[in-house]
């Protein structure tokens, strides 16, 4: 049986090399479904055609072998392409389940597929206007913390940091503690501090490390590829952090139904954990670099908290305005979704008319002419854009999942239905439009609910702003036409029941109803022990 779209959506200006060597190894990972025997088959396939299988967990394999061989199990063609100077392989047909009960294979296409969100700012040294992370946790009221016992995933698809690069930036910042910053591989990638992509990287750590200099930040290098993306993510929940910041992402419209599936999935099985994930919206307005009007994936995925931004001033004092970020260095990301229909917890939203998700959830600053000041290549720079949002937010939770844990509570989680249901805890941005969206009373598609007041959210985790409501998500989906988000409804009739499969998981406050994304595989967040080794 072949796997429904499972082929590659190809770039239209990539050409085809010719066929890639078929005594070229590699390895590509496959997605069990739990409740079948698909594991034992698997290894007993992989031993007669001499492939090489290594079982994660229940849920996921790692065959490798030579490319004939594989193409032949999982019936697929493999050629290599060209776009510009990039060369990759990959392949045009779904791909077929050899032993039943297979959810997906990802690592038969090696292009890059996503992109990281930073701008830089143009001016040479850092200038009043712009910020340290430690200023912005002061000015969007943080709570204390330094976040002693928290563990932090950091997803990087390239790049790396110098560890003489982050001495001199805290020792600058006054921090007398070396963060402790741990550079994991995954897929043979490495911390490369050479790459372009270093800014990225630099940019989320810095931002996190300063903040809460106590936790352990995992930095998870994986190539920029499909399955170096997932790989990344997945290695990041079966460690067992408890947040995960990721600044990259790719307009729904280039990725797969089956891709989105299955990171989705990684993603509920995540809540179902208790691990926080964050994801940028997108650094291009509502457009998400792409024809039309766009989602970005990740963030779009109900079960990821999507971040925004905005532009900030402050004085001494505090913050003096706060607006949707769009000038000439770029725009928020932001819209309605085509891919996933509205969850629950957006149901007070009245815009969105129960039909799509809605993206962003949050923001912070993101405009690098107030932007972040970081240390890279022995010099200061100025960073923005929704990348440095995401690891900010991270380092909000932190500190609150401290404060929690201190006082005998679990830690925050999946957070998304908790933050809906308090929008008062947030400082309403209501200026400004993302070029296709406008800022408004309320929720809007340019800013979510808006920025961080850190004292009112730690609240809302702390018991003290009431009950969140249950997250229920809808089948994937394509909205024949995209609702459009504008003002706001306060006011809400219905309150959704707990799921019964969510009432035995440490989390269930807050995870969402069961539910099933494609017609041919349940999710198995249900239980948790899936995911253990």
């Amino acid at each position: 049986m072949r796997l429904v779209d499972t082929k590659r959506i190809h770039h239209i200006e990539e050409v085809v090399v010719g066929n890639t060597d078929p005594t070229k190894l590699i390895d590509v990972t496959v997605v069990l479904n739990p409740e079948t025997s698909a594991a034992t088959l698997l290894e007993k396939l992989c031993a007669r055609e001499g492939l090489s299988c290594k079982l994660l967990d229940a849920l996921h394999a790692t065959v490798s072998g030579p490319v004939a061989t594989l193409s032949r199990v999982f019936g697929v063609s493999v050629a290599d392409y060209r776009v510009e100077d990039r060369t990759f392989h990959s392949h045009a047909e779904n791909i077929v389940d050899p032993v039943g009960g297979v959810a997906h294979v990802i690592g038969f296409d090696s292009a890059p597929i996503v992109q990281s969100y930073l701008k830089r700012h143009a001016a040479p040294a850092p200038k009043p206007t712009d910020f340290t992370p430690i200023r912005l946790a002061e000015l969007y009221n943080f709570p204390a913390g330094d976040g002693t016992g928290q563990t932090i995933g950091v997803i990087e698809l390239g790049g790396g940091y110098r560890d003489t690069d982050m001495a001199a930036y805290f020792t600058k910042l006054g921090i007398p503690t070396k963060p402790n910053i741990v550079s994991i591989s995954v897929d043979g990638a490495k911390n490369n501090p050479t790459s372009p992509d270093s800014v990225e990287v630099v940019l989320d750590t810095q931002i996190i490390a300063a903040i809460v200099p106590k936790a352990t930040i995992r930095v998870y290098f994986a190539p920029n590829s499909d399955r170096g993306f997932y790989d990344a993510i997945n290695a990041a929940v079966r460690d067992g952090v408890s947040i995960i910041s990721i600044s990259w992402g790719a307009a729904e419209k280039y990725w797969t139904n089956a891709s989105m599936n299955t990171y989705n999935d990684l993603f509920a099985r995540a809540a179902a954990l208790g691990i926080t994930i964050l994801a940028a919206a997108g650094d291009n307005g509502a457009s998400d670099g792409a024809p039309g009007q766009n989602c970005d994936f990740p963030c779009s995925s109900p079960y990821v908290l999507a971040c925004g931004g905005t532009r900030l001033m402050a004085n001494r004092v505090g913050i003096t305005s706060e607006t949707v970020w769009n000038n000439h260095t770029g725009a928020t990301g932001g819209g309605v979704s085509k891919k996933f229909a509205q969850p629950m917890y957006q149901n007070k939203i009245s815009p969105l008319k129960g039909r799509s998700r809605g993206v962003p959830d949050v923001s912070a600053v993101a405009d690098p002419t107030t932007g972040y000041i970081i240390h890279i290549n022995g010099a200061d720079m100025v960073i923005g854009g929704t990348s440095a949002v995401a690891p900010l937010w991270a380092a909000l939770l932190a500190r609150i999942n401290q404060k929690l844990l201190s006082q005998g509570k679990n830690r925050v989680g999946f957070a998304n239905p908790f933050l809906y249901a308090r929008p008062n805890a947030f400082r309403d941005v209501v200026s400004g439009h993302n070029n296709g969206f406008v800022a408004s009373a309320g929720w809007d598609a340019c800013t979510g609910l808006g920025s961080p007041q850190g004292d009112l959210i730690f609240n809302i985790f702390n018991g003290n702003l009431a009950t969140a409501v249950f997250a229920s998500i809808p089948p994937l989906q394509t909205p024949t036409a995209a609702a459009q988000p504008a003002k706001s409804d306060k006011k809400s009739k219905t309150k959704p029941k707990e799921s019964p499969a969510a009432a035995a998981l440490p989390y269930a406050k807050s995870l969402p109803k069961p539910h099933t994304l494609s017609n041919t595989r349940p999710l198995v967040y249900q239980n948790p022990d899936l995911y253990r080794y």
